[in-house]
């Protein structure tokens, strides 16, 4: 939105992208916590534990009944007790975080007494020299931050932020930018020296074999006549899927093209009668049942940027959550496991309720691999698409069931 690129580039202004996205909030109001927990939740803000050695001072310098976490509620016992308040800040500021948001909706000056608002603010910047963490003032109100308030920040060296879900958007992004700097200098993107010519969709077969050469796991798999179907799955192994195998059909799932979880030889004849009426060859393939999640794994060729990578939630669910991360070059497993992480459903991946972690690692290398086979295209991909890669349960790998890609014909 407009408002958060204006909030972005305060964060600019004022000295820069952050290194990352640590952040610490902290405020007087345990329901200003709770909140910016809640509207941070689809973010990819990493709101850590306070170190014990800060959280062990902060219990010295604060109330026992102060629970020390992250947001950080501390209560109103320093309010008026301004060196206290200036201790409080100092070790905040200092306790690791790439960010240390204060949380304060101050009055309005001719309504009432801001006076101690005023202080609090001057505290923390007074706490600021020599931190390594950048500061930030943050009005859950846009209308609760006065232009004075703002320039006194400013003068200081604290960023202003107004608007409560704009502001963690903001520092969000102005974190992700500083990463990517971090790791990304020198970057090389990858477009195509000339427009793409004519295109044509690889048949899923041929897509997976043009994949596999590059490291993408793909299930066993034989294309028959459909005759051949049953013998083929037997030779393949119990359970297998039987899908139309003509290049032309699109979303096979939709047409009835696609028959699940077979487990014998007349449960594959039926199948291949029943598909016979799409197509005249069949793809049979070794079915996966142990799978821990579906994840989407993509390419696209953005006109400025170049390639594209696209990670995020597989299979029914990548139209229904709309739950993705893009990420530019250079694709490092680093980068692409953290992408994985701010994805909403990431805890499926690492465990949810009590079911096994998946295979994260085999995850990142088969997103790595399509990342190779593009660079190694990248004069005449279009679109590359893995929906789903079925990540199963950790150390015993992920295969990709289902693939597309688009491509030039022109060499």
């Amino acid at each position: 939105s407009l408002a958060t690129l204006c909030e972005t580039l305060k964060i600019f202004h004022a000295g820069g992208p952050l290194r990352g996205r640590r952040l610490l909030a902290m405020g007087a109001s345990g329901g200003d916590m709770a909140m910016t927990s809640d509207a941070a939740r689809e973010l990819g803000l990493d709101f850590a534990p306070i170190p014990p050695q800060a959280a062990a001072t902060l219990r010295e310098i604060l109330s026992d009944r102060v629970t020390i976490s992250n947001p950080f509620d501390f209560h109103t016992h320093v309010w008026f007790d301004y060196p206290r308040q200036r201790a409080m800040f100092g070790v905040a500021l200092r306790a690791g975080f790439d960010a240390v948001a204060f949380l304060l909706d101050c009055p309005p000056a001719d309504a009432a007494d801001d006076s101690a608002y005023v202080r609090a603010i001057e505290e923390f910047a007074a706490a600021l020299p020599g931190a390594p963490s950048r500061a930030v003032l943050l009005s859950a109100l846009p209308e609760s931050m006065s232009a004075a308030t703002r320039e006194l920040c400013l003068a200081r060296d604290v960023v202003p932020l107004q608007g409560q879900r704009e502001a963690l958007e903001a520092l969000d992004l102005a974190g992700t930018v500083g990463e990517t700097w971090t790791r990304g200098a020198g970057i090389e993107l990858r477009r195509p020296r000339a427009p793409l010519g004519p295109l044509r969709s690889l048949g899923e077969h041929e897509a997976k074999q043009a994949l596999a050469d590059f490291g993408v796991p793909v299930p066993r798999a034989r294309v028959v006549p459909v005759h051949e179907a049953a013998a083929a799955a037997t030779e393949i192994g119990f359970p297998v899927v039987i899908k139309a195998a003509d290049p032309a059909l699109e979303h096979k799932s939709d047409r009835g093209g696609v028959v699940l979880n077979i487990r014998s030889v007349a449960e594959a004849s039926a199948a291949a009668r029943h598909l016979s009426s799409l197509t005249a060859t069949l793809l049979v393939e070794e079915m996966v049942t142990d799978g821990i999640a579906e994840i989407l794994v993509g390419v696209t060729v953005d006109p400025q940027f170049g390639q594209l990578l696209v990670l995020g939630a597989g299979g029914v669910l990548t139209e229904l959550l709309r739950d993705t991360v893009t990420l530019l070059p250079p694709f490092t497993a680093a980068g692409i496991g953290a992408a994985l992480g701010r994805l909403r459903m990431a805890k499926l991946l690492s465990g949810f309720r009590g079911r096994a972690p998946g295979d994260i690692a085999a995850l990142v290398e088969t997103a790595l691999a399509c990342t190779r086979y593009a660079a190694a295209n990248v004069d005449r991909l279009a679109e590359l698409d893995l929906n789903p890669v079925i990540v199963r349960p950790a150390g015993r790998g992920a295969v990709a069931v289902d693939a597309l890609i688009r491509i030039s014909e022109e060499h």
